[in-house]
């Protein structure tokens, strides 16, 4: 019997996804700011990941998931980080990485997708080093920036592939594999001090010679070996969830600064400028949700219908990335600035969601070197990021 892909969610299915996230929200607040002291996902939260099966929203009904939509899973990235911003970032690596891994084999993907523990961290820099041996490689390496590994039961890395001491090379470029390995296979280090998103928990990891059989190598953007379009999709998926998390922080922020306008005492809610930071501040985390919505759907409908997305939509959805987070540096900056003393007071998130708002800002797929690809893209000019 052929295995069936659902174009578009059930209805049902979107509700459950939704009223799931909204439940965790007394927790989330809750638990403000614990995540910043533990430098990672508070216990509390990551137990609730798991009970609300969170990790498994994206992925096909048949292996026991919600089959939910990109655009939907990048509104609720931003529902979670305009509560906290690193519980949004957890959310949104942990069932975002899934699309990735597309081609490992049918039956690894139903045994990854088999439990609610499912979630994946990973990294890609620094690379390192495969080992060819019969059955697969023998990898050692340290990679850096695995947002939430202390959470994750599975975790991706690549490795540049040596033949002896020599890179083997391919058209001018090392060879690479990318492996998936066991997180209890890994050592995790406490290396994440930050001044910003301190409880995404994005430290490093290593492994020493582990070997890896093919049969856990995966290529990414490739033909993959189950037909669900989540698996379908380019390279410019990664960067969705990240700038919903910066347009969710951004959300939070002109609610807090709401807040404290209506409570305010002091005429502060009378004043000019304060008027407009909360205006300007609200449209920009608001259109900056609908342009990204907007400019990643055709990409969507390109992955249901199997076929490839042209440059220029892919252009489009990674300048509406970028234009949203450098969008939600401004709002937040707008509140931080309007709130005068409030801002420093810890019982107010402003100065918190500055830090994280930067500290989000910093990932390359949300960087300025990514817009500068886009424009290299509209100007009809080659672009060589296989991410774009």
């Amino acid at each position: 019997m052929a295995l069936k892909v659902a174009p578009k969610p059930p209805q049902r299915n979107l509700e459950i996804a939704w009223a799931r996230v909204r439940a965790l929200k007394p927790l989330v607040m809750k638990h403000a700011r614990e995540g910043d002291a533990l430098r990672r996902l508070p216990d509390a939260i990551a137990q609730a990941f798991l009970a609300g099966d969170l990790y498994r929203f994206q992925v096909p009904e048949e292996f026991g998931g919600l089959e939910i939509d990109p655009m939907t899973f990048f509104d609720l990235c931003v529902e979670i980080a305009s509560w906290d911003g690193s519980v949004g970032w957890n959310f949104g690596i942990g069932g975002g990485s899934i699309s990735m891994i597309g081609t490992l084999p049918l039956e690894r993907l139903k045994h990854i997708f088999s439990t609610a523990d499912c979630g994946i961290a990973g990294s890609i820099f620094p690379p390192g080093k495969a080992i060819p041996v019969d059955g697969g490689y023998r990898i050692s390496g340290r990679w850096a920036w695995a947002s939430g590994i202390h959470n994750a039961r599975w975790v991706n890395g690549v490795a540049i592939v040596y033949d002896g001491d020599r890179m083997r090379m391919e058209n001018g470029q090392p060879v690479t594999v990318k492996a998936q390995f066991a997180r209890d296979e890994l050592t995790i280090h406490d290396a994440w001090h930050t001044g910003g998103m301190r409880g995404t928990g994005s430290t490093e990891y290593s492994v020493e010679d582990k070997f890896v059989p093919h049969e856990h190598l995966f290529t990414p953007f490739a033909e993959p070996s189950f037909p669900a379009p989540i698996f379908r999709m380019p390279g410019t998926y990664y960067g969705l969830p990240l700038c919903g998390v910066a347009t969710g922080i951004a959300r939070g922020t002109v609610e807090a600064f709401k807040r404290l306008l209506r409570e305010d005492k002091a005429g502060l809610r009378d004043q000019g400028y304060a008027q407009y930071a909360v205006a300007k501040a609200e449209a920009l985390y608001e259109s900056s949700q609908l342009n990204v919505r907007e400019s990643y759907r055709p990409i969507w409908e390109d992955a249901v219908a199997n076929r490839p997305s042209s440059m220029d939509r892919r252009a489009r959805a990674r300048r509406s990335y970028v234009l949203a987070t450098e969008s939600a540096i401004e709002a937040v900056t707008l509140c931080h600035t309007a709130a005068g003393g409030a801002a420093v007071f810890e019982q107010n998130p402003f100065h918190r969601n500055l830090s994280d708002v930067h500290a989000a800002s910093a990932h390359m797929l949300v960087t300025r070197k990514m817009m500068e690809q886009s424009g290299q893209a509209v100007l009809g000019m080659p672009v060589a990021n296989p991410m774009f």
